[in-house]
Parts: structure tokens; C-alpha cells; sequence
């Protein structure tokens, strides 16, 4: 049984999601659009990985959300041709997929 993957995000980070294998979505950057794209993938997900820009729209739902409600892990990635050093986004992601910052 293999991961069902699914990326909320710009349209160039997703085709390249699509073609391993994931589920995309690319939702217009507004709050409630990402929203109902994050709670589309939690239904049906293992894994959802989104883009900082569209996590820091949903961060503080997404932390009372969860509080509350089970989701499967969140991974928060760096936008498209954005510089970052491995350790950093690791502990910006952390930090948003935990709610302490966004």
C-alpha cells in the first residue's frame, strides 16, 4: 500500500507533485480557499505537504483545528525557486505545523 500524498500550493510546485504521484490542489491565495483545500486533503491523505505562503494563510485555524480534530502529518515546504538551508525550513515547519509560529 503505498502514501497517498496530497500538495495545496502554486501551480509550478504541483505539477511536479502530480507527476510522482500526488494529489494536488491550487487553491487562490485567500484564507478560506486554502481552507477548504486543507480540509478536502485531510478526508483523504497520509501525508499533506503545503507551501509556506498558503500555510501562513491557515496557520492559527490550523492550530485550533487540530487541537480538536485529528489530521495526518503537515509538512510545510519553501515556495518555488525560494533559497533555504535544510535546517531552517525543518524548524519553520515544525514551528508552523505546531502552531508556534506563522
Amino acid at each position: 500500500m503505498t502514501a497517498r500524498v496530497v500538495y495545496i500550493g502554486d501551480k509550478l510546485m504541483a505539477a511536479g507533485f502530480r507527476l510522482s504521484g500526488a494529489q494536488v490542489f491550487t487553491p487562490e491565495a485567500r484564507a478560506d480557499s486554502v481552507w477548504s483545500s486543507f480540509q478536502q486533503a485531510s478526508e483523504k491523505a497520509d501525508l499533506i505537504m503545503i507551501s509556506q505562503s498558503h500555510a501562513g494563510l491557515i496557520a492559527a485555524r490550523l492550530n485550533r483545528y487540530q487541537r480538536r480534530t485529528p489530521v495526518p502529518p503537515v509538512l510545510c515546504l519553501p515556495e518555488a525557486g525560494e533559497y533555504t538551508t535544510p535546517a531552517r525550513a525543518t524548524i519553520a515547519a515544525a514551528k508552523i505545523s505546531l502552531g508556534l509560529s506563522w
